[in-house]
């Protein structure tokens, strides 16, 4: 669940600034909660999103002025903390199975071509 703040923006700057590949998981995840294409958008372009954006995309569950996301937050997770334990940890299991699947195949291949991108910045840079 992610409760955004109306102020809030969503994308990955910084791995298309430096030039490096992002994949350290974010590929996976923007891939799996807004989709190919979008994933592709954000991660080539470097581009941000806004709340609204992030709430039509599915990239959030709702969005709440600036100033209630702290209690909206803590409403939410009360309720969650009066549900018996096994429960949260069985659902947590089965709702995050296939991202971790996901993570598990795409973390260390995306590692090794960020890193690459990474040392060859340095090569360039250095040349």
């Amino acid at each position: 669940m992610h409760i955004a703040s109306d102020r809030a923006v969503y994308g990955d700057f910084a791995h298309s600034a430096f030039g490096i590949t992002a994949g350290d998981g974010l590929q996976v995840v923007w891939e799996e909660i807004a989709g190919l294409a979008r994933a592709k958008w954000l991660l080539w372009t470097g581009e941000n999103i806004d709340a609204q954006t992030a709430l039509q995309w599915g990239v959030v569950s709702e969005v709440v002025p600036h100033e209630l996301a702290l209690a909206r937050g803590v409403e939410i997770a009360t309720k969650l903390a009066a549900k018996p334990a096994f429960y949260g940890t069985a659902q947590k299991q089965t709702l995050n199975q296939a991202l971790r699947r996901r993570i598990i195949e795409g973390v260390p291949y995306g590692m090794a071509l960020e890193g690459l991108t990474a040392a060859n910045l340095a090569y360039l840079q250095s040349s």
